[in-house]
């Protein structure tokens, strides 16, 4: 895909400030200036193997220290969230001459954007433990918790924005269980609260029995389908999702 041969064969240009992890102060390819601020860096989550995860932070074009805060995941699992930002919603497209185009319709239009590589092994995201590399959803939401958190140490003025979390695809796993982490964590603390509002899944991917069979249901309710065609599948077709079948349904 063309956003991974752009960063195949090129980098970030990012400054180093401090408090505010790195700023980025240009982008190859990118023929105009930008209004908003842009910053990339690790975040350390588990420091006895080094796993950290990689980051784009995107102000709003608008109202940076008013608008809400949105942490983007794609899915996958094994899906880089750099994927919603060079093919969706962030303020750039990779064209195919390998340069960036300005997206019109970009969330950032009026929103602070995150898109965070999660797990490790995802894109920048990695560990100095290869055991790491192996993982599911209990440890990313715990990881992705740890990263918000020190992500608001980094960014303090930022900790009083609403804050939502979507994402698309695999994060109908990913957006459940991290929302859990916040609300179990905001209910132990009175400090280091999450000013979490409210989450937004496209598309995602929950339970297969359920979400296959549902698609059958869909197309013939929308008249995509004939009744008979219809009938046949809810009598012949099963649903489940065998262990290491590697199908959806069967």
């Amino acid at each position: 895909m063309l956003f991974v041969n752009f960063f195949s064969f090129t980098f970030l240009c990012v400054l180093y400030t401090g408090c505010d992890g790195k700023i980025i102060t240009g982008l190859p390819g990118l023929e105009s200036q930008v209004s908003f601020k842009q910053y990339a860096d690790y975040v350390v989550v588990n420091k006895t193997h080094d796993r950290r995860l990689f980051y784009w932070f995107i102000e709003s074009q608008s109202d940076p220290q008013n608008d809400p805060l949105v942490l983007w995941l794609n899915g996958g699992p094994g899906c880089s969230s750099f994927g919603g930002l060079l093919g969706e919603m962030g303020p750039f497209y990779v064209l195919p001459n390998i340069t960036l185009g300005t997206n019109k319709y970009s969330w950032n239009k009026i929103a602070n954007m995150i898109f965070l590589e999660s797990p490790a092994g995802v894109g920048f995201s990695k560990s100095n433990n290869a055991q790491d590399y192996v993982t599911g959803d209990e440890q990313t939401a715990s990881d992705s918790l740890e990263f918000l958190l020190n992500f608001f140490k980094s960014y303090p003025h930022f900790k009083d924005n609403e804050f939502w979390i979507a994402g698309e695809s695999y994060a109908g796993h990913y957006i459940p269980t991290l929302t859990a982490k916040i609300v179990e964590h905001n209910s132990k603390t009175a400090e280091n609260k999450i000013n979490l509002k409210g989450l937004m899944i496209g598309n995602p991917l929950t339970y297969l029995t359920i979400n296959n069979g549902g698609v059958t249901d869909y197309v013939y309710s929308h008249n995509l389908i004939a009744n008979e065609t219809y009938q046949g599948l809810k009598k012949y077709c099963n649903y489940t999702f065998p262990s290491g079948s590697g199908t959806a349904y069967n």
